[in-house]
Formats: C-alpha cells, structure tokens, sequence
C-alpha cells in the first residue's frame, strides 16, 4: 500500500485521527461488543496501552502486516498479525502495542465488554517502568515514545 493508497483508504473510510496514532472509526458499539477499523501508518506505533477488564481481539484486513506486542503476566508475547494469521487475542488488562511495518497497515479492533474510554490506560514510558518487572523494561522501552523535550 503507497502513501498515496493510504491517504484515499483513511478518505474513503471516513477515518478520524486516534489517540495513539493512526486513524480509527467505530463501526459498531452495543453493550456487549464494539468494533473499529483502524490504520497505521508505516513504522509506525501504537505505544504500551491497555483496557481494563475486556478481551481485544485484532482483526486484518490488508497492507503490511503489524506486530502485536503484549505484557500480560509477566511475560513479552509478539504476534505477526497479516494475511497468514488474521486474528490476533489480547488478554483481558493486558498491555499492548502495535507496531507496523514497511508499509501501512488496515486492520479491525474487536472490545467485549464493550470499549470505553475510561476503561483504557495510555501511561507514560516512566510510570511502565515504574510499574512493570525488570525483565519487560527492555520492551517497555521499545514500545512506549519518548515524552517531548
């Protein structure tokens, strides 16, 4: 997918800028489930993160595949989400990333319960490594942004 490809998916899905970089829409939200399309960038990341209490499933749908990082007790689990495996399961409270590769990826977002914002942690690289083990620093600091100068 080009640069060029890319600017007429985010067009074409009507897609809005989301919190941890990329493009996001919700496509659907009832009490049980809500599902987005979302969009990332090439090389880019979608840094440490979690949503308390709810299983997210990733879905793929085209483009480069991305990487699905997890810390969930207390182990780094890496996940290749593309064409050959198209779901991906983040654990209920996990910290996650995505991070894509050389190209741009669109993929799907599946929260049941249902995503709510308040629901979700997007700490900062220092309260990670505040928080987690000595043995998942290495991968809080690959997967987190630097804060601005």
């Amino acid at each position: 997918m080009t640069d060029a490809d890319l600017a007429a998916l985010v067009q074409r899905l009507a897609l809005a800028p989301h919190p941890e970089g990329g493009w996001y829409r919700e496509l659907h939200r009832d009490a049980a489930v809500t599902t987005i399309y979302y969009v990332l960038p090439a090389g880019g990341l979608a840094p440490l993160h979690r949503v308390r209490d709810r299983v997210e499933l990733w879905h793929f749908y085209g483009g480069d595949p991305v990487e699905v990082h997890t810390l969930h007790e207390g182990r780094h689990d890496r996940a290749v989400l593309g064409p050959a495996s198209p779901l991906v399961v983040v654990p209920a409270s996990a910290w996650q990333a995505t991070r894509a590769a050389a190209g741009p990826a669109w993929c799907g977002c599946t929260v049941a319960p249902a995503f709510e914002f308040a629901a979700w942690e997007l700490p900062s690289r220092a309260a990670l490594l505040a928080a987690l083990p000595a043995a998942l620093h290495p991968a809080v600091l690959a997967l987190t942004r630097e804060p601005p100068p």
